[in-house]
């Protein structure tokens, strides 16, 4: 038999073979990219959360400045108001 040519039949035959591997390789493929988007959604699951961890700190670092500046304030007119008394009196 010629190896330089080959029959209808055994030329189908391969193009069938070659076309089942390219399926199967496309396939891996299409497993691999999902595993790979998988991971991205979890990694970006992950950031949500820290991103929303830092949120509730600022908040309430903001809330306890606030609160901060409240007391400063009180203090200083209490003070100011003991110190206006001391001199009124004495």
């Amino acid at each position: 038999m010629n190896k330089d040519y080959v029959t209808h039949e055994e030329l189908n035959h391969a193009v069938d073979r070659l076309s089942d591997k390219m399926d199967l390789i496309d396939s891996h493929i299409d497993t691999k990219f999902e595993k790979v988007n998988t991971k991205f959604e979890e990694v970006n699951t992950k950031f949500e959360e820290v991103n929303t961890k830092f949120e509730t700190v600022n908040a309430k670092l903001a809330m306890q400045e606030t609160s901060m500046h409240k007391w400063i304030i009180t203090v200083v007119s209490v003070a100011v108001a003991v110190i206006g008394i001391l001199i009124k009196f004495l």
